[in-house]
């Protein structure tokens, strides 16, 4: 329902008019009333109308008046002006105002309801526009942010040259200049452990608005999304200030997320800094390397290649609670087998067993307690996720038994087997889930997607998953955006009706979930390369 406000002196006319006009059936409803222009500004101004009703002679301030501040201030409330002075003037200076309707008293049922359907006619109209141009600047932040993702992909890969990656940049806005470059990844993610997951997800948000808003004062900063959980920080600085501009990216990010509480596991870790960009990869792939170290110090927050000393030493800071055997606590390895990619699992067993102390590894006895120790949490950890632990062990089939086996080289062996069958496991554990989701949210795309307004968080609910989590996992899964996907399958069935009816082209637009025509046909020549009466004419 639109607001509609109600300005006339005469209180027998002005209670007919509230009382008699059946403003419901017209689509507003009517939000207050006043005897003149004066009384009536401050209530416009507590709750502004869409439709001012007003006569024009009124003592103290008049119709004409009221509607000239109405249009200064609040210039998308409509205004119909009524009147029992047939004054060319008046009619005049409520054209030079702009007004919407003027009408002569006495006002009958049909002037009234004419002028009301036009009037909600255009608000509807204007309703449309502010929708389309709402969705239209969605669609390219979303478009925007995927570019950004791919870009920063190439860029860390290696793949592309420099000369393709300076071009890629320019088009996307981005300024690469510099004689030094480095790598920061921020690590930040939801404690599953946590049972108030609102409370959980809330912080998080805070935390990456406050990154984002850091990274954006500092132009030498540029934020990339790299997945569901890890930002990255491409660094630019003078060759000698590479240093320290990284320590001041590690410093902003640190202090944007010192706040968060336990309920948001975070850390950070940077790279060595290079002189050319073609190298960048060598700084990305350092920083990861730091950054996978963080199942072994989960209570240290910055990650630095300098600060990754052997932690059984005792009077680091970083020492981890070790049980009296000194294999790290069971949190650590089950950490990892929560999170941890299978690309890391022979650095995290390499530091696994500098903890424990690669010299104890000689003793048959303490080289099988290691390895049982390993198994009974990895056993466990499978049993979780609802596979049978025999779809864990049977990679150890090819190994000989536990207690023929000692040495450093063996327990490695067995560890590195051990651990990686784990993460696949929950890999495709997690895979089978994931499917669910995106295959539940295709089903109600499909149920769904010629209706107007439908919306990525509409979908995400009905997948019972969050906006964000589901667009990050619908584009890895899909290969494209919500939005992508979903303007794409409204276009074939656009293209469909084209072919094999006679709608127009209006009519096409409102039957595939567009309620302006115009926006229908800039996006379908937009994504097909013509418009929808040029596709027509192919078609025959």
């Amino acid at each position: 329902m639109f607001k509609v406000f109600l300005v006339e002196d005469d209180e027998a006319e002005r209670e007919t008019l509230r009382e008699t006009i059946p403003w419901e059936e017209y689509g507003f409803t009517c939000i207050g009333e006043a005897p003149d222009g004066e009384a009536a500004l401050p209530l416009l101004r507590r709750q502004p109308p869409d439709l001012l009703f007003t006569d024009i002679e009124m003592p103290f301030m008049d119709g004409l008046a009221l509607s000239q501040r109405v249009r200064q201030e609040f210039p998308e409330t409509k205004i119909v002006l009524f009147s029992a002075a047939a004054d060319f003037e008046y009619a005049r200076r409520a054209i030079d105002i702009g007004v919407e309707r003027y009408l002569c008293k006495p006002l009958t049922k049909e002037m009234v309801a004419d002028a009301l359907n036009r009037v909600r006619d255009e608000l509807l109209a204007a309703e449309t526009r502010r929708s389309s141009t709402e969705r239209f600047r969605q669609e390219e932040q979303e478009y925007e942010r995927f570019s950004r993702c791919r870009f920063f992909e190439k860029l860390v890969n290696g793949g592309s040259t420099v000369e393709e990656i300076y071009n890629e940049a320019q088009a996307l806005g981005l300024d690469l200049d510099a004689q030094g470059y480095n790598i920061v990844l921020c690590y930040a993610a939801r404690r599953t452990a946590t049972a108030d997951q609102k409370e959980q997800a809330r912080r998080l948000a805070e935390a990456q608005e406050e990154i984002a808003a850091f990274l954006q004062r500092c132009p030498q900063f540029l934020l990339f999304r790299w997945s569901l959980t890890v930002t990255a920080v491409l660094v630019k600085a003078e060759e000698i200030h590479a240093e320290a501009e990284t320590e001041l990216c590690v410093t902003g990010l640190r202090r944007c997320l010192a706040d968060v509480d336990d309920s948001v596991e975070w850390y950070l870790a940077a790279g060595s800094p290079v002189q050319r960009l073609s190298a960048l990869r060598r700084s990305f792939d350092e920083a990861s390397e730091i950054l996978s170290y963080r199942h072994l110090c989960p209570g240290q927050h910055v990650l630095t290649r300098n600060s990754l000393t052997p932690l059984r030493h005792a009077d680091t800071e970083w020492q981890i609670k070790q049980l009296d055997s000194r294999i790290p606590a069971p949190e650590v390895l089950q950490s990892f087998l929560k999170t941890g990619r299978e690309d890391e699992v022979i650095s995290f067993v390499a530091r696994y067993l500098d903890e424990v102390g690669r010299e104890t590894l000689t003793s048959a006895l303490l080289s099988q307690y290691v390895m049982l120790n390993v198994r009974f949490i990895a056993v466990a950890f499978v049993r979780e996720l609802g596979c049978a632990p025999e779809e864990l062990t049977g990679a150890l089939d090819s190994l000989p038994p536990v207690e023929k086996l000692f040495g450093e080289e063996a327990v490695e062996r067995y560890l590195t087997r051990l651990l990686t069958r784990a993460v696949a496991l929950r890999k495709s554990s997690s895979l089978a889930q994931y499917h669910a989701v995106i295959r539940q949210g295709l089903r109600y795309i499909d149920q769904h997607y010629t209706r107007s307004g439908l919306s990525l968080g509409e979908v995400a609910e009905s997948s019972k998953a969050s906006a964000n989590y589901f667009s990050a996992l619908f584009r890895k899964e899909m290969g494209c955006t919500f939005v992508e996907y979903l303007t794409q399958k409204r276009m074939d069935r656009a293209k469909e009706l084209l072919r094999d009816s006679s709608l127009r082209t209006g009519e096409i637009a409102l039957a595939v979930g567009y309620r302006d025509t115009h926006y229908f046909s800039t996006l379908f020549h937009k994504t097909q390369g013509c418009t929808p009466r040029e596709y027509r004419a192919r078609r025959g």
